[in-house]
């Protein structure tokens, strides 16, 4: 029995060679019943000996004869991903496909759903796309027009003789195999059981979380493909999953657009492809671009020319890079942030807890610990184990401890700019975080004694955070103010609240001191976050997730990160706030008997009102 190796180094390779075999083999077909048999039964067997020696293609976008109908000859990559697919369909695994655009992703789901309705019996498969039209219509892009495309052009005898054909509705009556269309409604196969789906485009999907939840019944084996569009799709979720079944289809495994490939070290451009004969005019790119993406950096003459022709950052880490980061409105400089990421960025000296008294807030010691949540860029003293007498700031962004998103607090040098500490945990309450925030703040203190100087985002689960904060005594903290006054002055109330003003604002003096590397941070997991602020069409900014409409724990209000955490902590180390300063009774001062009992009364008062 020939494997698919041995059938495939019978079929030509390259397209003109490829065409005459064609026609000689459908020659001696036709004559032959044996020959058609035998034929007939290596195509059930092999889907790419099938696709190689009777699939034909069309790409409306060539001109001239290259758009002409032709056979399709499967490239290298396209060897690796066809067979992947058919063993998910096997085995009932879903798969996820992440593609640079033009990669042939949606022919090969259509060519291996016709292969397995042609030949094997009982199958049912669905696809679903973006809307009706995208499923089937008269547009060449529809699937089912690619579908009917392949049937049209297969030779008589290897179609089938009790064939149907209705609107979105393929049946193969000698074998009870079927394939359906449907658009992406949130009730997609709701109730219906089918051998898999190919779910296209996922990304664009407006129903995407409803789709992925309502067919997870009706299917062993789904096929995500896509192209992605931003960090809040379900498409994204599910590529950020480890016991997802992936396919990465990145351009520069494609011979045409891969050809010429380089890379650039320092300002050096590096050729890859040692065959390629660049043109005498040809200028290498050397802005370090693309930031990300399975291949970052890689760049080759067809890719140069595509990211002239798309115009825009977004566009070309969306269409050709598979960078969900990039597919936004980038706040930050993705090239600043790489930049950073290579210069700074760097391993914690000490990762673990930080144990504490729990009623007192209190600090007894640092317990190293692999994968724990507290993360320490200085080295603890040897003699009480604590970090060394400094001047710092913390911020947090703060959770509901549900296990979605974590909260964040990060340590600021404030001597120095350095961020010296990161503690992020999706599962601790925000009362219960309270007392670790103080401690941590007791355990980094300054010469005086004083505790770090805590400020939070007061907002959702930042305001029971706070009431505690405020329960457990701890009043070096950040007092909101107005961003509007000239001398803004802070009030008597506690945290940071953020609305469009206040957080642009937050945040482009964040993104200003990263540029100039006045803040410099050492972790990489929150500066790739950097990479996730997007503008809003109204100019706002925010993080790619908060429009997630998945879960209520990924709610707007509960979307902590480590972006949010690092800019307070660098307001409060900078010293851009304005400080609170106590005011005694009138008539009294403030060293007196009567000054100290005002302003204890006073900050009676502000507890009382939190509690």
């Amino acid at each position: 029995m020939l494997t698919t190796e041995q059938r495939l180094a019978l079929v030509p390779r390259d397209p003109g060679a490829n065409g005459d075999w064609r026609r000689d083999l459908l020659r001696r077909c036709r004559k032959d019943p044996l020959l058609r048999a035998g034929v007939r039964e290596a195509c059930r067997k092999d889907v790419l000996f099938w696709v190689n020696a009777f699939v034909i293609q069309v790409d409306p976008k060539r001109k001239g004869d290259a758009g002409m109908p032709s056979p399709f000859v499967t490239y290298p990559f396209q060897d690796r991903a066809l067979p992947k697919m058919l063993d998910c369909v096997y085995r009932g695994r879903d798969l996820l496909i992440e593609k640079s655009r033009q990669m042939g992703a949606s022919w090969m789901l259509i060519m291996l759903f016709t292969w397995l309705w042609l030949f094997h019996p009982w199958q049912t498969f669905l696809f679903i796309s973006r809307n009706e039209n995208a499923v089937e219509n008269e547009d060449p892009n529809s699937l089912f027009w690619k579908l009917d495309f392949i049937l049209r052009h297969l030779p008589d005898w290897m179609k089938p003789r009790k064939f149907r054909r209705r609107k979105r509705f393929f049946g193969n009556d000698d074998l009870n195999s079927f394939i359906f269309g449907e658009a992406s409604t949130g009730q997609a196969n709701v109730g219906g059981n089918t051998t898999a789906m190919g779910i296209d485009e996922f990304s664009q999907i407006k129903e995407g979380y409803e789709v992925l939840h309502r067919t997870s019944d009706s299917t062993q084996c789904r096929i995500f493909n896509s192209t992605h569009l931003g960090l809040d799709t379900a498409f994204y979720e599910l590529s950020r999953r480890v016991d997802m079944d992936k396919l990465v289809l990145h351009w520069s495994e494609h011979p045409v657009y891969g050809a010429g490939a380089y890379r650039v070290e320092g300002r050096t451009p590096v050729p890859l492809d040692r065959t390629y004969q660049y043109p005498a005019d040809f200028v290498f790119v050397t802005d370090g671009s693309p930031t990300g993406g399975p291949f970052p950096g890689l760049r080759s003459p067809w890719y140069d020319e595509q990211c002239k022709r798309k115009g825009s950052a977004r566009a070309i880490a969306m269409d050709l890079d598979i960078n969900p980061s990039g597919s936004v409105a980038q706040f930050f400089d993705a090239l600043v942030i790489r930049e950073l990421q290579q210069r700074y960025a760097r391993r914690p000296f000490f990762q673990g807890d930080l144990e504490y008294d729990e009623d007192l807030a209190r600090p007894k010691r640092f317990v190293p610990r692999d994968g724990g949540p507290l993360k320490l860029w200085l080295h603890l003293s040897r003699d009480a184990g604590m970090p060394p007498l400094g001047r710092y700031a913390i911020g947090g962004d703060l959770s509901t401890g549900q296990g979605a998103t974590p909260s964040v607090f990060s340590v600021v040098d404030r001597a120095t700019g350095e961020k010296v500490g990161e503690y992020a945990s999706n599962e601790v309450e925000p009362s219960t975080l309270a007392a670790m925030a103080v401690a941590l703040c007791w355990a980094f203190k300054g010469p005086d004694g004083a505790g770090a100087r805590l400020g939070w985002e007061l907002q959702g689960p930042g305001v029971a955070f706070g009431k505690r904060v405020v329960r457990l005594g701890y009043r070096h903290i950040y007092y909101r103010e107005s961003v509007d006054a000239l001398n803004p002055l802070p009030s008597d109330n506690p945290g940071w609240v953020p609305n469009e003003k206040t957080k642009r604002l937050l945040l482009e003096e964040y993104r200003d001191a990263l540029q100039t590397k006045r803040f410099l941070n050492p972790s990489w997991d929150a500066l790739e976050e950097c990479l996730a602020m997007r503008y809003t069409p109204s100019g706002a900014v925010e993080h790619s997730g908060e429009q997630a409409k998945n879960s209520p724990a990924d709610a707007r209000q509960n979307h902590g990160d480590r972006v949010i955490a690092d800019a307070l902590a660098w307001m409060l180390a900078s010293g851009r706030e304005a400080q609170r300063v106590e005011k005694p009774e009138r008539g009294t001062h403030p060293g007196s008997l009567a000054g100290r009992r005002a302003l204890y009364d006073a900050e009676r008062e502000r507890e009382e009102e939190w509690v």
